[in-house]
């Protein structure tokens, strides 16, 4: 099964739905997309919902997948893009063992966090969700 990815732009949000099995280079390449989307619609908050998610490894893949994904985001800024928020949501233990990827995005002042709730994201974006 492939990864799966849904982005529903909602007003000052995107919500990615990412469902399949989890490869670590098709998610580190999927991220530019979400990035040209919050470039094509102007918004600074993303939720990447990845509770259904299948097969995610375990916690030195996860540094590798923040690594790329800083790459991304910081090619992202060096061409003009804005600063945005992004919440990670999961499910326990996956979160917990995604703590050394969140500390390569903090060390590197990555906007980024992860959750187990949805609530909980939102409120970290600021987000009121309708």
């Amino acid at each position: 099964m492939a990864l799966n990815i849904k982005i529903v732009h909602n007003d000052d949000n995107l919500e990615v739905v990412v469902t399949g099995s989890y490869d670590m280079r098709e998610a580190i390449n999927r991220f530019p997309l979400v990035l040209s989307v919050v470039r094509f619609t102007g918004v600074s908050k993303v939720l990447i919902d990845f509770r259904d998610l299948a097969g995610i490894p375990a916690a030195t893949e996860k540094i590798l997948y923040a690594f790329g994904i800083q790459e991304h985001y910081e090619d992202y800024i060096s061409a003009g893009g804005h600063a945005i928020k992004v919440a990670y949501v999961g499910k326990e233990p996956t979160v917990s063992t995604f703590e050394p990827g969140l500390e390569v995005a903090q060390d590197t002042n990555m906007p980024f966090n992860l959750f187990t709730t949805i609530d909980e994201a939102y409120e970290w974006l600021g987000v009121n969700p309708a």
